[in-house]
This record gives structure tokens, C-alpha cells and sequence, in this order.
């Protein structure tokens, strides 16, 4: 590992950090309330507030450009169990696209959407299907920008 890892948990009042050093042995975290002013609602705003937050944060963990991975909060993101025939990768990520416009609250424009097989028969398979808001998702990419690579 060439960089400490950084695992972003964000909520709408708080974030929790983990840290994981370069040797991939000590791990370290922190929670902490989110300042006032970058939340909007029940979703985080002000990307620019957030971005010095967490600056002054993984300073306060001894932190230098961390490779960071950000978790999508509950409420930001829709899951769904679908069972599917036996068919290949490129018919099923077709048929699921078609699929993903009747179950999902969302247009595929307005989300980020993923997908795998999580078990497989003779007969069929049961696919879970995952989107996340893009706006959403943008404003937490915007926030960490700079700080680390995403």
C-alpha cells in the first residue's frame, strides 16, 4: 500500500473516519459532528465548508493525501433483490437497465446504478441491484476533492 486508506462514513450530522496506515496494520478513527453550516436538511451541502472540515480533520489524525472510500448513505440509495433467468453478463446489464426504470424512484440520469449476482442456479439467479442519487453522490465527491484520491 503506497498511501494511508481512509473510509468516510458520512450522515447528516456526522462522518466517521477510519484509517488504515500504509503498512495495512494500525488502524485509527474518529466521529465527529459535521459543522451546521454544511448540512441543508437531511442532506450535506456546502462542499467547499466540508472540504476544509475534513482537511483540518485528517490533520487532526495525521493524515497526508489518504486514499479515500466514501460509503453512500441509506437514505441517499435503492436496493432491490430482482430474480433473473440464467442468461450472460452483457443480456443481463441490458435487461437490467430495463428493469432498473420500473423499480427504481429515480431516472438512470439522475443515478449512479450497480449491480452483481449474488446467487446463482440451474434455473435462474437472484441479481441485486443498487443506484445512488447523482447529486447526492456529487456533493460528497466535491467535498473530498483535493484532500485525498477518491
Amino acid at each position: 500500500m503506497s498511501r494511508d486508506v481512509c473510509a468516510l462514513d458520512f450522515s447528516n450530522s456526522s462522518v466517521q473516519v477510519l484509517v488504515q496506515d500504509r503498512s495495512g496494520k494500525a488502524i485509527r478513527g474518529k466521529t465527529a459532528d459535521l459543522p451546521a453550516e454544511a448540512i441543508e436538511g437531511d442532506r450535506l451541502d456546502q462542499p467547499a465548508t466540508l472540504h476544509i472540515y475534513l482537511t483540518r480533520l485528517f490533520k487532526e489524525l495525521n493524515v497526508n493525501s489518504p486514499e479515500i472510500r466514501m460509503t453512500v448513505a441509506d437514505s441517499a440509495c435503492v436496493s432491490r433483490f430482482l430474480e433473473y433467468p440464467k442468461m450472460g453478463p452483457r443480456d443481463l446489464a441490458r435487461s437490467l437497465e430495463v428493469e432498473a426504470q420500473r423499480e427504481l424512484p429515480m431516472s438512470l440520469r439522475q443515478a449512479y446504478m450497480g449491480w452483481q449476482a449474488v446467487t446463482r442456479r440451474e434455473d435462474g439467479q437472484q441479481v441485486l441491484l443498487v443506484a445512488a442519487w447523482r447529486d447526492g453522490v456529487e456533493q460528497n465527491l466535491n467535498a473530498v476533492k483535493g484532500v485525498g484520491r477518491v
